[in-house]
C-alpha cells in the first residue's frame, strides 16, 4: 500500500518539527488529508497528531464531513481509533486533533496513513523513530504519584490524581487493585486525571508506567487515602418568588444542603418532586402551587452516594390562597369635545383602558343616534395625538350641511373590525355656526370639617369652567354658581345639621354645557340650608348670572 500512495504522493517537507501530508486527491482534486506530527519519536512513546482536510490551495475545508481510518506498515503500532473509522463533525471545522494517539513499536523510518472511507481522499506522514526507547525495565524508569498525598483525606467523591514519569508515556491508574483509567503524560513528564465516584472510606492508588509493548515497567509507590462521608443534611429551603402563593401561581423551591447527593426530592400535596444541583449544595425544582388553597407542609428526602437516605420536615410551608380575580375593566371614551367651525367638526377625545388591538377610530353621523349614515375612518393612533390633550386624540369631520347632527365615535381594529366595547355616548352638534360641546363631569366627591363642605370633581379637558346646580326636593334644578376651578368650599354657620344635594355640568364656550348631569352628591350645608359660599371665581360668575337674567 505504501508503494502506491508513494506514487500519488505530493510529500511536503518543512524545516519545523512538523511534517504536513503530501497527498491531494479527492473527488474534483480539490479536497485532501494532511498529517502534522512531530518528526522524530522513540519507540513506544506516544505523540500527537493531527489531521486535516484541505484543498488545492491548501486551505482547510471547514465543510468536511468524511469518515476516516488510520494504519501504518507494520502490525502492533498504535494509531487512533485502531480499527475503526473516525468521522469529521461540524464541530471539527475540517481538522481534528490526536492527542497522545500514535505509538510506533519498531525503530527506523516510520509512515502513518489516513485515507477517506468513502472518496479517494488520504494523506501519509514519515515520523524518524529513535531505537533508544526499546528498553527493558531499568532502575531509570520510574513513576511518582504527587497528589494526593499518602495518608491524607478527602470531603468529596471526586479527586484529581496527578504525578510525574517520563515524557509523552502511557500511564495506567489502579483504583483498589481495579482499573481507574488511563493517561498520557504530557512533554514535561507531569499527567493529571480526575477519578470520580469515591464511594469506599479507605482507597489505594497505584500508578504503572506502560512502554510500547503494553508492558509495566515501573509502579509508583501507594497511596492510601480515605474519604469523609458527611452525613446527608439538609440547611434550608426557600420558596421563591414568597412563601405565600394564589392557586396554580408558578414557584420555584430552592434547598441548602449538603453538596454532592445522588438525589433530593420534595413531598408536597401528594407529589414528589425530584430538585436537581444547580450548583454545589444548591438543589432546586420549579412547578406550581397546589389548586386549593391551605397551609402545605413540605417534606425533604435525601440520598448519599451510598444509598443512605432520610426523610426530614422543610423548615419552610407554602400557604396557598384562593386566587384573586381582577374586576373586568370596560374600554371607555373620555373628554370627549367637540369645536364646530364653519363645515367642520373637529373632535378631541381621549380612551380609558385601551384594547391591546385597538388601532383607529371611525366617526359615524346622522340626523339622529339611530340614523348615522355617515361615516369617516381616522388615521392611525399614532399620527392623530391630540395637541391640547395629552394622551388623547384628534380628529375631525368636514364638508357637513349646516344641520344638527348626532355623532358617535367607534374603536377599530387594524384589519378593520369594529370594537363593540368601545363606542362613545352620542354627541350632538350643530353646523353651520360656531359651537363646541364637552363630555359629562365625573368622580364628585365631598369632604366635610367641623367648618365647612368641599366639593370636588375630575377636571375636563376642554372645560372653560363649571356651573353647579342645586337640585330641591321636588328634583328642580337650579344654577347655583360658576367656576373656573374644579372645587367649591361652604363654609357651615352654626346651628342644626341640614344638607342639600349639588351636581355640576361643565362649559366649553360661555353657553355650552356638559349634555348630562354628574352624579348627585348630598353636601351638608349647615342650618336652614343657609350657608357661606367661598367662591375661587364669584366676579365671573356674577357676569354669567347677570347674562342670563338678561
Amino acid at each position: 500500500m505504501s508503494k502506491l500512495i508513494s506514487l500519488i504522493a505530493l510529500v511536503a517537507i518543512f524545516s519545523s518539527i512538523f511534517v504536513p501530508f503530501s497527498l491531494s486527491a479527492a473527488t474534483g482534486g480539490t479536497v485532501a488529508l494532511e498529517i502534522i506530527a512531530n518528526t522524530t519519536s522513540r519507540v513506544g512513546e506516544a505523540i500527537d497528531i493531527t489531521v486535516r482536510a484541505v484543498d488545492k490551495d491548501k486551505k482547510t475545508v471547514t465543510g468536511y464531513r468524511g469518515s476516516v481510518i488510520f494504519n501504518t506498515d507494520n502490525i502492533g503500532d498504535t494509531v487512533p481509533a485502531p480499527g475503526k473509522t473516525v468521522v469529521f463533525t461540524a464541530d471539527d471545522n475540517g481538522e481534528k486533533k490526536f492527542s497522545k494517539a500514535l505509538i510506533f513499536k519498531k525503530s527506523g523510518k516510520q509512515k502513518i496513513y489516513v485515507s477517506d472511507v468513502s472518496d479517494d481522499i488520504m494523506g501519509e506522514a514519515t515520523i524518524m523513530v529513535d531505537a533508544a526507547a526499546v528498553t527493558q525495565p531499568t532502575l531509570d524508569e520510574s513513576v511518582t504519584i504527587i497528589t494526593p498525598e499518602n495518608n491524607t483525606k478527602i470531603a468529596a467523591d471526586m479527586l484529581m490524581v496527578s504525578g510525574k514519569t517520563r515524557k509523552n508515556s502511557k500511564i495506567t491508574l489502579l483504583l483498589n487493585g481495579q482499573d481507574a483509567g488511563t493517561v498520557v503524560s504530557d512533554d514535561s513528564g507531569i499527567f493529571t486525571k480526575n477519578l470520580t465516584g469515591l464511594t469506599q472510606e479507605a482507597n489505594i492508588l497505584v500508578a504503572n508506567l506502560i512502554d510500547g509493548t503494553n508492558t509495566i515497567i515501573a509502579t509508583s509507590p501507594e497511596i492510601r487515602f480515605g474519604r469523609i462521608l458527611a452525613p446527608a443534611t439538609t440547611y434550608g429551603v426557600t420558596i421563591l418568588p414568597a412563601t405565600t402563593l394564589e392557586m396554580s401561581a408558578p414557584l420555584e423551591i430552592i434547598i441548602d444542603a449538603t453538596p454532592g447527593l445522588s438525589e433530593i426530592s420534595v413531598s408536597l400535596d401528594g407529589s414528589i418532586l425530584i430538585t436537581t444541583e444547580a450548583s454545589p449544595g444548591k438543589y432546586s425544582i420549579k412547578t406550581v402551587a397546589p389548586q386549593k388553597s391551605g397551609v402545605y407542609a413540605m417534606k425533604i428526602s435525601q440520598k448519599d452516594s451510598l444509598g443512605q437516605s432520610k426523610t426530614t420536615d422543610s423548615p419552610t410551608a407554602l400557604t396557598v390562597t384562593e386566587k384573586l380575580m381582577a374586576p373586568t375593566v370596560s374600554p371607555t371614551f373620555k373628554n370627549v369635545r367637540t369645536t364646530t367651525v364653519g363645515s367642520r367638526v373637529v373632535f378631541d377625545f381621549s380612551v380609558d383602558n385601551a384594547p391591546l388591538d385597538l388601532t383607529s377610530f371611525k366617526i359615524a353621523y346622522g340626523k339622529n343616534a339611530d340614523s348615522l349614515s355617515q361615516e369617516v375612518t381616522t388615521l392611525a393612533m399614532d399620527k392623530i395625538a391630540s395637541k391640547t390633550n395629552s394622551g388623547g386624540y384628534t380628529w375631525y369631520v368636514d364638508n357637513v350641511p349646516p344641520d344638527t347632527y348626532t355623532f358617535k365615535i367607534f374603536g377599530r381594529t387594524a384589519s378593520g373590525t369594529l370594537i363593540s366595547a368601545l363606542v362613545s355616548e352620542p354627541i350632538v352638534a350643530t353646523v353651520g355656526k360656531d359651537s363646541c360641546t364637552i363630555g359629562n363631569v365625573s368622580g364628585l366627591t365631598v369632604a366635610t370639617d367641623t367648618s365647612k363642605s368641599v366639593i370636588s370633581w375630575a377636571a375636563l379637558s376642554g372645560a372653560i369652567s363649571y356651573n353647579l346646580y342645586r337640585v330641591s326636593a321636588a328634583g328642580d334644578y337650579s344654577i347655583f354658581q360658576n367656576t373656573k376651578d374644579p372645587t367649591y368650599t361652604l363654609y357651615l354657620s352654626s346651628g342644626a345639621v341640614t344638607y342639600e344635594n349639588f351636581v355640576v355640568k361643565a362649559l366649553c364656550d360661555t353657553s355650552t354645557e356638559s349634555k348630562e348631569y354628574s352624579s348627585m352628591s348630598r353636601v351638608q350645608s349647615g342650618p336652614g340650608m343657609v350657608a357661606i359660599i367661598v367662591i375661587i371665581s364669584a366676579i365671573f360668575g356674577a357676569l354669567l348670572m347677570r347674562r342670563r337674567s338678561i
